[in-house]
């Protein structure tokens, strides 16, 4: 056994670094991925059913047969994105998840003219709401 030992030791150590390495690597995505949360929620793994395929085909699909554009985005450092497409009547809504050459179609519905989203210039606030507004923040003085 000793010999088997001092004959193999190298590669022993180096799979054995190699699984204490895997193991600690796991806990720490889990962990990061953990940080930040507030009180009551938690990361979970969800089976939810997508429309996915090439990019073009999906966006023109949005376009043809609903009228969607991209009207919002968010990428991500993996040159992934977020795309939010609504049509001008906002009437459909459908949610995109990009990466460079595959889409999956996450969420889409129907909404009564204008209803799928508002518009930062149509929100109405009263130069009253403004002040009060105002007076709540940290630090400004009114």
């Amino acid at each position: 056994m000793k010999d088997i030992w001092n004959h193999n030791k190298g590669a022993i150590t180096f799979l054995v670094s190699l699984v204490l390495l895997g193991v600690l690597s796991g806990l720490s995505i889990r962990a990061n991925a953990q940080d930040g949360l507030p009180d009551g929620l938690k990361g979970e793994m969800r089976q939810t059913p997508m429309i996915c395929g090439d990019t073009e085909t999906l966006y023109k699909a949005l376009k043809d047969d609903h009228g969607e554009d991209p009207m919002v985005l968010g990428f991500n450092k993996t040159y992934g994105a977020v795309v939010w497409f609504s049509n001008p009547e906002r009437t459909a809504l459908s949610i995109v998840i990009d990466t460079p050459v595959r889409s999956c179609l996450i969420y889409s519905t129907r909404c009564l003219p204008g209803d799928c989203f508002v518009m930062a210039e149509d929100l109405v606030i009263s130069p009253s709401d403004e002040l009060d507004q105002l007076k709540k923040l940290d630090g400004v003085d009114i």
